[in-house]
């Protein structure tokens, strides 16, 4: 009876217990709710970027967001603890809220914060601004920063588009080149001369400037931007004119100073552009049938890079209404771009970025000049504008002419007789050289052209080497295959599908110039010239994904590029030498234009070389990247050879899902040759 008394009294106690610290906290409720802390907001123009500190502790869900006046609300899952709020009125007073809500219902106290949006003070603080406005736009530039844009605007809203958070972020030229031992934030780096100015602050000094009411001159000294140095063997310049809505800036770049030394080739940013990260869309062209019309494409960019296609050369960073700011650079079909995430605004310190690129080596005594285009307002307007300074002073004048055939309409050192002409087949040509710089220019095309391959039937004389200018903005000659001597009538078929993918060659109003390389006297007779679709093989051949070999290398004695003009036959050719008794040989590919399909299981290349090798693949740069054990035969003469590479690249993948994505470079280490020269071309992943 005892030991039940006990056990009673014992049980009584401890409910006891229980009951007194369940009153401690209300009567049963359970503990409160942590709540997020140290809410605060940054004014922007229309617009209100809040951030706040996580709470610790378990089975945090998400958190709801509330503003007032309007009733808004957005729900940010966890992890995510920074919000723009945009759409807001400037000058008015808004409330905003943040609650923890939790797995188990709980609720936090809200924290609450008031902002008032409004457009940046005018002119803008911290900078040296220089502006020219023609009523309708307004630019300026940053004379303490080399005088890069930093404000492009309308002028009834002197609203700035872009973002020049720090002195890497204007729109302004920027090149790369071999790597230097450098340091960018823990990042080894290469040379990098920047408009702007260093990583660190350093400012890029201006030398001259002129300055009238509608235009803007400024040559700068650039600034390495990981080093903040000085890079005095270069200079900078830019002309700024204003046309209605659009800016145009021709940009000029020289590494001719008395120290001046060789680069590699690269990708270079044609320039690099820093807009508003309110403005998250980027629209683009990305099709085979540029300026037709065809549809945009619309997305958000991530981070870091990625890779974009512009086959109309231009892209915009717009809102949600469409509306934002354009940049064409033509002749420029690559682009790379990013977001990165934080507040919006002028000097905020998220942005939107892109930039047109190119890959070429900045050699010692190079000058490069180049123009870009902006311009403000919706897409449709944007397009239409860049299309307009593209076929600015065209004669569209071979209407009733067969579609997809030529007419030479202007010609330099080359005498042209016309000597039949057929309603279906166009003309019959007799070209006579009366200078070594022979050149005919077709017509300007009333239709785009059926396909990229050039044909036509043929006499010479001689040998006569050919190149083509498609790219009435950078006169860059492509060369093609030759024409070899013929008596007779020979056929010619050439695909430049590459040329013209890479300069949007073959809409409306496209010409074509054609050198001839055969020294004054070559004799030819032309008929039949004409643009063609690819057949079923030449398809074929055109899908792979040809891999082009650069700088830099490791314990390599020699390394040439090989490559007389590219065709979907042979490729890049090069010569690579291993050093012998090199620890780790090897070569970097250029940046990829675009993915590897999920099917492109296969890499081929042709080669001779005295002794047998082995090659090492790399999709990704990096250890566990690679595809090892690639092993190929002696060979005197050029051999074919072909790589099943789906069991290696499913692993590399399932460790690096995007060691196959587009922008991407590759290596090639080459082992066992022992010194001996490898002849290697037409290297290509394909299916």
């Amino acid at each position: 009876m005892k030991r039940l008394l006990c056990v009673f009294c014992l049980l009584a106690a401890c409910l006891a217990l229980v009951c007194c610290t369940e009153d401690r906290t209300g009567g049963g409720e359970p503990l409160p709710a942590p709540a997020p802390e140290n809410l605060t907001a940054q004014e922007g123009d229309g617009q209100v970027a809040l951030r706040w500190t996580e709470p610790v502790s378990d089975g945090l869900l998400e958190y709801d967001v509330r503003w007032n006046p309007g009733g808004g609300q957005r729900t940010m899952h966890v992890g995510f603890n920074y919000l723009v709020v945009d759409g807001l009125a400037n000058g008015t007073e808004y409330a905003f809220s943040v609650t923890a809500v939790y797995a188990d219902g709980r609720r936090s106290d809200s924290v609450s914060v008031k902002a008032v949006p409004h457009v940046g003070p005018w002119p803008e603080e911290g900078v040296n601004g220089t502006y020219i406005n023609n009523g309708v736009v307004q630019l300026g530039v940053d004379m303490d920063r080399g005088g890069a844009v930093f404000h492009f605007s309308e002028v009834n809203t002197k609203r700035n588009l872009l973002n020049h958070a720090d002195e890497g972020r204007f729109i302004q030229q920027s090149y790369y080149g071999e790597a230097d031992g450098s340091d960018w934030n823990g990042q080894s780096w290469v040379w990098n001369p920047i408009q702007g100015g260093g990583c660190r602050g350093e400012k890029a000094r201006v030398i001259s400037q002129e300055i009238t009411e509608n235009s803007i001159r400024v040559v700068s000294t650039p600034v390495h931007w990981a080093t903040g140095e000085a890079v005095t063997d270069c200079e900078m310049e830019e002309r700024i004119t204003l046309d209605g809505r659009i800016a145009r800036i021709h940009y000029t770049f020289r590494n001719t100073g008395p120290g001046a030394t060789d680069h590699p080739a690269t990708s270079q940013e044609m320039p690099a552009v820093f807009v508003d990260y309110a403005l998250k869309n980027l629209v683009y062209y990305d099709g085979s049938s540029p300026w037709t019309g065809g549809p945009l494409r619309r997305d958000v960019p991530g981070w870091p890079n990625e890779e974009r296609t512009r086959t109309e050369h231009w892209a915009a960073y717009v809102d949600d209404s469409d509306w934002g700011i354009g940049v064409y650079t033509p002749g420029t079909p690559l682009s790379t771009t990013y977001r990165f995430d934080g507040p919006s605004g002028p000097t905020g310190g998220g942005c939107s970025y892109f930039a047109p690129i190119r890959n070429f080596a900045v050699a010692k005594g190079l000058v490069l000049e180049y123009d870009v285009y902006l311009y403000i307002g919706t897409v449709e307007e944007i397009r239409s504008a860049f299309d307009a300074i593209r076929t600015d002073g065209w004669e569209i004048d071979d209407s009733g002419f067969p579609e997809g055939y030529l007419y030479v309409k202007e010609s330099s050192g080359v005498a042209v007789e016309e000597l039949e002409s057929s309603p279906s087949e166009g003309y019959t040509y007799r070209w006579t050289a009366t200078s070594g710089e022979a050149s005919v220019t077709t017509q300007r095309i009333a239709a785009a052209i059926p396909g990229p391959v050039l044909t036509f039937m043929y006499k010479s004389d001689r040998d006569v080497p050919l190149s083509v200018v498609l790219d009435e903005d950078s006169q860059t000659p492509v060369r093609i295959e030759p024409l070899t001597a013929s008596s007779d009538w020979r056929l010619y078929e050439f695909d430049m599908g590459q040329a013209v993918e890479q300069c949007g060659w073959g809409s409306i109003g496209s010409r074509m110039q054609l050198l001839l390389g055969g020294g004054a006297g070559a004799v030819l007779e032309i008929k039949q010239l004409h643009m063609r679709e690819r057949n079923a093989h030449e398809n074929e051949l055109a899908s792979a994904l040809f891999i082009e070999l650069q700088e830099p290398r490791s314990d390599l004695e020699r390394f040439e590029d090989l490559t007389d003009y590219f065709s979907y036959e042979t490729g890049f050719a090069y010569l690579l030498q291993a050093e012998k008794g090199g620890v780790d040989p090897y070569i970097h590919t250029a940046a990829r234009s675009r993915a590897i399909a999920s099917d492109e299981n296969y890499l081929s290349f042709e080669y001779k070389c005295e002794k047998g090798g082995t090659v090492e693949l790399f999709l990704k740069i990096i250890a566990g990247g690679s595809i090892p054990g690639l092993s190929f035969p002696t060979a005197s003469d050029w051999t074919p050879i072909t790589f099943d590479l789906s069991e290696g690249k499913a692993s590399v993948l399932e460790k690096f899902p995007d060691a196959c994505s587009a922008g991407g470079r590759m290596r090639f280490d080459i082992d066992g040759t022992d010194g001996a020269p490898l002849y290697i071309r037409a290297i290509r992943i394909h299916r």
